[in-house]
């Protein structure tokens, strides 16, 4: 993150941890501003990559999950980057610009996943670059939020994963109901952006952010859960994350056989978690009805809820999650439900 950004988010009374921005209100105080309030976050928890080079785009299609050639200066794909034997190593949100792609991933994993291309380069004619310091990120999100940035940009996008471009930002409609978005652009074309949009906004840290993408059933890969899912365990099939007719890439195989030969034993669900104090991400699941010595499940994603307690999306064993037993582990006091996600996840074998 740039000093620029950083000494500007501090005027804003934000300070920055290891990337995750805090207001100095609680989580839960915060959380109650996302069912009455238009919010904006620094979204300083991502980093950013760009590949540019003769071959950026031949070189990405063989080693993501999704169909780069489907990225269009006004479409943009989410995607997975898996290792050899299926597990994600990070999920992006990709966009073009006039350089080249941007690859937006968790910062915390940004270094390991960057070197790990660069590793798969060879002959290719692709330069890949760590540009967190030059692009930033932030969100808004609400019932008023596409209203508020028709007030002061010229375009806004209007269907999920569109994008539009002014004056330097890119705006990235994400999944969700109420509408939210993610611009992405120069410390300079931010700040008088973002000055604009928290005159009538309130300002959240990361944790309440994140409690969108737990709304939305947006699943991300960070430090703790690199190599621990594979793409249709975080529903990205479901989600338009994953390409089945695309061609090779790692873990490819393991991808395809699970469509066409197996049964999805395991899925993303939604959760509220009744507990006194917070869990994390990679938290085990734990059950009497599983059938796994992997255990039950993982937490993925974590936020308070406005109702109390806490958030969650957690990748379940199936059977587990139907029988209702299901529990965090080493914590007795945890009560676990399951609610509802906005889209079907197919299940079962895909016999065409």
């Amino acid at each position: 993150m740039s000093q620029n950004w950083n000494d500007f988010l501090t005027a804003q009374q934000i300070s920055i941890n290891n990337g995750i921005a805090s207001t100095g209100r609680s989580a839960a105080e915060e959380a109650h501003a996302t069912a009455d309030h238009t919010i904006i976050s620094p979204l300083t928890h991502m980093g950013t990559i760009q590949a540019t080079g003769n071959d950026h785009r031949s070189f990405l299609q063989g080693q993501l999950s999704n169909d780069v050639n489907n990225i269009t200066p006004s479409t943009s794909i989410i995607a997975a980057y898996c290792n050899p034997k299926g597990r994600m190593l990070a999920d992006f949100r990709i966009i073009e610009t006039s350089a080249g792609l941007q690859l937006h991933c968790y910062a915390d994993i940004l270094t390991n996943v960057l070197n790990r291309l660069k590793m798969f380069v060879l002959m290719s004619e692709v330069e890949l670059e760590d540009i967190s310091n030059a692009i930033q990120c932030i969100g808004i999100a609400g019932n008023d939020s596409e209203a508020l940035l028709g007030q002061h940009v010229s375009s806004v996008p209007t269907e999920v994963n569109d994008v539009t471009e002014v004056s330097g930002c890119h705006i990235i409609r994400l999944a969700g109901s109420p509408a939210r978005f993610m611009i992405s652009g120069s410390v300079e074309t931010l700040i008088p952006l973002w000055e604009k949009l928290a005159q009538d906004t309130t300002i959240v840290g990361t944790e309440t952010w994140n409690l969108g993408d737990i709304y939305s059933a947006s699943p991300h890969v960070e430090a703790a859960t690199v190599e621990t899912f594979i793409p249709q365990m975080l529903n990205l099939h479901a989600i338009d994350g994953v390409s089945f007719t695309k061609g090779c890439y790692p873990g490819q195989e393991i991808v395809a056989r699970m469509r066409y030969l197996g049964k999805l034993k395991r899925r993303m669900f939604r959760l509220h978690i009744d507990a006194a104090s917070a869990p994390a991400v990679g938290d085990d699941v734990v059950s009497g009805a599983s059938q796994s010595g992997q255990g039950a499940g993982k937490l993925v994603t974590v936020s308070a809820s406005p109702a109390g307690g806490y958030e969650a999306l957690a990748v379940l064993e199936i059977t587990a999650a139907e029988s209702g037993d299901i529990a965090l582990k080493n914590t007795d006091d945890a009560k676990i439900s399951i609610l509802s996600i906005p889209y079907e996840v197919p299940v079962e074998k895909d016999a065409s």
